[in-house]
């Protein structure tokens, strides 16, 4: 049997900057590949927190290859030999990349002196070995995000890491640069080396896992092996209570995904600095994603709010040149943008729930005043459909599906022709990313067509009428 690797025993924590444990238990063993789905943000940042420091804890015990390092009876603050791969860059900049692979705790050095010949041919060494296309010269400043990645990656090889944490590398790597991180960490877990993944989504987990596990609210909540394997019908199953919860009422539409009855926006041969030659028809009522990166979402974006002309090409919105639209009858009426992380980013935090709701009516409407009489049917609609939040008057104490409620139903007042979503499904929990699937759903029976841009497939497949997945600034083929 293979030896332990991890085990948190009953353990509750109650950290007032995280969302906490709650008698969380978890035994994860050598060379098995552990994913994480977190069902909701409850406990998965002190989860992580706890990997890497020995912080005080409530309850409970935390052993790493058999040793007991934290527990409610002692914690003593020192630092675990786990690293954790994110968003961040953890890297030095203006170092290169062979000094930032030795940058590594004094108890696991050799020697207090370093050769410096030693650590370039080790570091050659280690990258032919793996197959790593990056120059051990190159200034860290200068790599790509996967590159940046892989290096963070073998740092923890270099330091004879007990696990390496691969928290959402999904929600900001492209699929083609995710599967250059997969290829590499299958061959490393060959060598023993022991990675768990942190998702927030199924289907975004390799196959060379071999436990999952579901966190929800601070709490193991079940975990499925590689010979039980796990799909969405099952966490369905066991987390149908909130399912049961009344989300928005839905109405019915004359609409379908097959009466696309005329073309809403056209991209006809686009270049700008992050595409080539880029033709898209986009249909009324019809669901777009375009799989690309960052860059890219960010032309489009720049593109379609009028900030950015392209270099050439044209852009069509109803049949007519996008630049030739006025902004007061384009904006938000027309055109209608809900940006990442929306219940953050696009709330007034100053107003109530009902002004929130007003913003842009009056392009809408065509009036510079919104009457009293208008104000008040709004209010009553969305006491309607929303319930009694939609009476707040100070949308700080809501929670984040309330608020990401609020920002969808704004779009539903407007009822604009396309909806362009920046990357709504990253960094959002399994639960959060079913009600917002369902919000695009119900926007798209009010009329609206839908424009995604994502880093990567995710969410339900059955949203998309297309997907465009643009690498080297131009559309591929799978």
């Amino acid at each position: 049997m293979n030896k332990e690797l991890l085990r948190f025993e009953h353990v509750t924590t109650n950290y007032p900057m995280r969302t906490n444990l709650s008698d969380f238990n978890l035994v994860i063993y050598h060379s098995e590949t552990v994913g994480i789905v977190a069902l909701n943000e409850g406990g998965i940042s002190s989860f992580l927190h706890l990997l890497q420091t020995n912080d005080n804890i409530l309850k409970g015990n935390i052993y790493i290859t058999g040793k007991l390092v934290n527990s409610w009876r002692n914690s003593d603050q020192t630092q675990n030999n786990c690293l954790i791969i994110d968003k961040r860059n953890k890297l030095t900049q203006h170092l290169s990349v062979t000094d930032n692979l030795f940058i590594v705790p004094h108890s696991k050095r050799k020697s207090l002196l370093i050769s410096e010949k030693r650590e370039k041919k080790l570091a050659q060494w280690l990258f032919a070995k793996y197959g790593i296309d990056i120059s051990i010269e190159a200034k860290c400043y200068d790599l790509t995000e996967v590159d940046r990645c892989i290096v963070e990656i073998m740092r923890g090889v270099v330091a004879d890491a007990d696990i390496i944490i691969l928290d959402s590398l999904n929600g900001f790597l492209t699929a083609h640069s995710y599967k250059k991180i997969l290829a590499l960490i299958q061959e490393l877990s060959a060598d023993g080396f022991d990675f768990i993944f942190i998702a927030n989504e199924l289907d975004v987990l390799p196959n060379l896992i071999n436990t999952t596990v579901l966190l929800q609210n601070g709490k193991e909540l079940k975990t499925f092996y590689k010979q039980d394997p796990i799909n969405e019908q099952k966490i369905n199953r066991i987390t149908d209570e909130f399912n049961k919860k009344a989300i928005i009422t839905e109405r019915k539409s004359s609409f379908t995904k097959t009466q696309k009855s005329s073309v809403i926006t056209s991209f006809i041969n686009v270049y700008t600095n992050h595409l080539f030659d880029f033709s898209l028809l986009i249909y009324s009522n019809e669901c777009v994603l375009i799989q690309a990166n960052t860059k890219v979402h960010e032309d489009i974006i720049e593109l379609l709010a009028g900030y950015q002309e392209p270099i050439s090409g044209e852009i069509l919105f109803n049949g007519t040149v996008l630049k030739q639209w006025k902004k007061r009858k384009l904006y938000p009426a027309g055109i209608h943008f809900i940006f990442r992380n929306a219940y953050i980013t696009m709330p007034f935090f100053d107003l109530s729930y009902v002004d929130n709701l007003m913003i842009g009516i009056q392009n809408k409407t065509n009036t510079f005043l919104v009457n009293k009489n208008f104000y008040n049917i709004i209010k009553k609609e969305a006491a309607a459909q929303i319930g009694a939040v939609a009476q707040s008057k100070d949308i700080r104490e809501l929670s984040k599906e309330d608020l990401y409620k609020m920002v969808y139903y704004h779009a539903y007042i407007l009822k604009p022709k396309l909806v362009v979503i920046e990357r709504p499904f990253t960094e959002n929990d399994y639960h959060t990313r079913n009600l917002i699937t369902h919000l695009i759903k119900v926007l798209q029976e009010c009329g609206c067509s839908i424009l995604i841009l994502s880093t990567y497939v995710t969410g339900k497949m059955d949203l998309y009428d297309k997907v465009i997945k643009i690498h080297n600034k131009r559309i591929v083929l799978d």
